[in-house]
């Protein structure tokens, strides 16, 4: 497969993607409509994720910004659990995942508790 090849592929996959988002966001509201319930409260209360095609990574500066953003929050906000600082910074939880596990290896970030309790914290220096 030619790199354009790879090209045309991963667009085409975040174009499905992106499509199957939107008939889900349909079929939400037409519930919601016949149920006389507005359209938010029938969809999850999660930020919006940004479609990435099937391979694609994030940059080193997209991952460099997000981890600057989660060392902020967790100053201002020591304890928080992933759930929290991905909501307040409008992200999804699991973009998360790779900034964090690299801000805890550097020490930049220390944490307390085990898996869905993890709370993060800013080492005192």
């Amino acid at each position: 497969m030619t790199e354009l090849d790879r090209q045309i592929r991963a667009r085409v996959d975040a174009f499905v993607l992106e499509i199957g988002d939107l008939v889900r966001r349909a079929a939400l509201e037409a519930v919601s409509e016949a149920l006389g319930k507005p359209a938010r409260s029938a969809a999850r209360d999660k930020p919006p994720s940004k479609t990435r095609a099937r391979g694609n990574k994030r940059s080193s500066s997209e991952l460099d910004s997000l981890a600057s953003r989660i060392v902020r929050h967790v100053g201002d906000h020591p304890g928080s659990g992933a759930s929290e600082i991905a909501k307040a910074l409008g992200v999804a939880t699991r973009d998360l995942v790779l900034p964090t596990k690299k801000l805890v290896s550097s020490g930049d970030l220390t944490t307390k508790g085990q898996k869905r309790a993890t709370k993060y914290f800013r080492p005192k220096r």
